[in-house]
């Protein structure tokens, strides 16, 4: 795996306790970690976005543990299928399309806002029960909602409900 602390961004945020974020040096933003302790039992995590040209030093709190192990996830999954990719001689979609140029963050309040999204996000998705989980997978992968409902015990009304008390649910928050 891609170790991301070695490449160059153009952007470094550093995330306090409150949520907030602000701008940071690369230095700040790299500092040794603090070890976990009792108080604060939490790896020091970071959120990459090299697309963007961005990193953030994530908060050592539960949210910001979630957030900066989700990223690594995403991080070390898409290498994968870049790796894939290279072994089938696909080219990426990104080499595809050959935009010319990096999509520029406006600025610090966007990236922020970005973060706190899916910190929200994270927190909402941590919430619903197991029957929820289950349902959103299966959407995913383009289940009707007749078929949910066979699989896991429930009405296709019933799944639907579920699925609209979701939404909205999300809709408040996001």
């Amino acid at each position: 795996m891609q170790h991301y602390q070695t490449l160059t961004y153009r952007h470094y945020y550093v995330q306090d306790v409150t949520g907030q974020f602000h701008p940071a040096t690369k230095q700040e933003c790299f500092a040794r970690a603090e070890k976990p302790t009792e108080d604060n039992p939490y790896k020091q995590r970071w959120f990459y976005d090299p697309e963007a040209s961005y990193v953030i030093r994530l908060a050592r709190t539960k949210e910001g543990d979630a957030l900066g192990r989700r990223n690594a996830a995403d991080l070390k999954a898409q290498t994968r299928q870049n790796d894939s990719d290279a072994e089938n001689g696909l080219e990426s979609l990104d080499a595809r399309l050959d935009v010319g140029g990096e999509l520029p963050i406006a600025n610090a309040s966007d990236v922020a806002e970005l973060a706190a999204d899916r910190i929200i996000l994270a927190k909402l998705l941590e919430a619903l029960d197991s029957l929820d989980h289950q349902i959103l997978k299966l959407l995913k992968v383009g289940m009707s909602e007749k078929k949910i409902g066979e699989q896991i015990g429930l009405s296709q009304m019933g799944v639907n409900k579920r699925k609209w008390q979701m939404i909205r649910l999300f809709e408040e928050y996001l």
